[in-house]
């Protein structure tokens, strides 16, 4: 076991491992915001899709009269 893995589990003092600790969460929070992001993206691309559906339907309607 090398000096460097043994520096990064047990940290050269403790206070610092508490630290790096709260860094992961925070990345952790971030990633899920993300893809928060990425649903909202997906949901309106879908409320187009309905929505030009919906034009689609009425020119039919007016042709059909």
């Amino acid at each position: 076991m090398s000096w460097f893995f043994f520096h990064t589990f047990f940290g050269p003092w403790p206070g610092k491992r508490k630290q790096q600790q709260q860094q992961q969460q925070q990345q952790h929070q971030q990633q899920q915001q993300q893809q928060q992001q990425q649903q909202q993206q997906h949901q309106q691309q879908q409320q187009q899709q309905q929505q030009q559906q919906q034009q689609q339907q009425q020119q039919q309607q007016q042709r059909q009269q």
